[in-house]
């Protein structure tokens, strides 16, 4: 058996006319039907094909053909462009016909001689192949090769199965790991929610802190601001106490006089007593003596007490202070 990925990047070479071809890029197998359908020569634009029966035998260095000529366009060859692999296409998928994904075709054997697949890996992953161990498949009936799925049938795979315990036991290892992933899955969506649950709690907790803490700076605050407001409070107070009192009128402005009804000294200027029944004023020491006897005459300009009559002298008493 050979591995078909020993064959690529060896060169293809014309027996007859010794001409190189170019390097082989790719082996197309259909593994529905187990034939080795032929070889891709070079890439890009100088892309061809080598049909399986125009190949003479394949080497450990070379492959090798009758002549160049057997090389043809892809577009004139419709079996290998069906199955042809883009360079960033991917290895094929391989699924059942229940839908159960078992992997993707890893590496395939063929028999030279005969052209033919002999079976076929299906890797998992490079864990899961330490871990289980690759799937090896053999052709199975009723499978369909497409362009970008292999489709097993189920029911061929499980009798496969049934015949085989090495095959039987990595079935049930690939149930096995479904379950386990559907667990995991889980696993981690309530995790996931435990762990929203918890922040949302760690922000009101906070929320609630600040909250606490705002308000207790603010009631801190107030007691500080009271004494500002009575200190303003006071301040007209002082203001009213350090009001200037109205000035008490000189000796050069007439005095007001008296409101009528009351007795006062008309033209007197400042009487002394020990009350306002001591204090009179008077034109002479007469005058004065109507007063109480108490009180000290005051004095008036000559000029002013000679133009007054007894009359006047009259008017004076009646002007005196009680």
């Amino acid at each position: 058996m050979l591995d078909t990925a020993k064959v690529i990047g060896l060169q293809v070479i014309g027996v007859r006319d010794g001409k190189s071809l170019g390097t082989v890029s790719q082996v197309i197998c259909d593994l529905a039907t187990g034939d080795v359908l032929g070889l891709v020569v070079g890439v890009g634009a100088a892309e061809k094909g080598v049909l399986a029966q125009d190949i003479q035998t394949i080497g450990d260095d070379a492959v090798m053909v009758p002549s160049a000529s057997v090389a043809l366009r892809l577009s004139e060859l419709p079996d290998l462009m069906r199955l042809r692999r883009e360079p960033g296409q991917g290895p094929v998928t391989v699924v059942t016909d229940d839908g159960t994904r078992l992997g993707v075709i890893a590496r395939v054997w063929i028999n030279a001689g005969a052209r033919k697949v002999t079976r076929y890996e299906v890797s998992a992953g490079l864990v899961r192949n330490l871990t289980e161990g690759a799937l090896i498949l053999p052709i199975i009936p009723g499978t369909v090769h497409g362009e970008d799925t292999l489709v097993v049938p189920a029911e061929e795979l499980v009798a496969l199965a049934a015949r085989s315990g090495g095959l039987r036991t990595q079935l049930a290892k690939i149930s096995e790991r479904v379950r386990e992933q559907a667990s995991a899955t889980r696993d981690r969506a309530e995790r996931a929610a435990q762990t929203a649950r918890e922040q949302v709690g760690k922000a009101v907790v906070t929320v609630r802190e600040q909250v606490v803490s705002a308000t207790t700076t603010a009631g801190e605050a107030k007691p500080e601001e009271e004494p500002a407001a009575g200190q303003a409070g006071e301040a007209p107070a002082e203001q009213e106490a350090q009001e200037p009192e109205a000035p008490e009128p000189t000796a050069d402005e007439p005095e007001t006089p008296a409101p009528q009804g009351e007795e006062g000294c008309e033209g007197s200027q400042c009487c002394s007593g020990e009350d306002e029944d001591d204090c009179c004023a008077g034109d002479d020491d007469d005058e004065a003596e109507q007063c109480g006897g108490g009180g000290q005459a005051c004095g008036r300009p000559e000029e002013k007490a000679a133009g007054h009559s007894d009359e006047g002298g009259e008017q004076s008493s009646q002007w005196s202070w009680l």
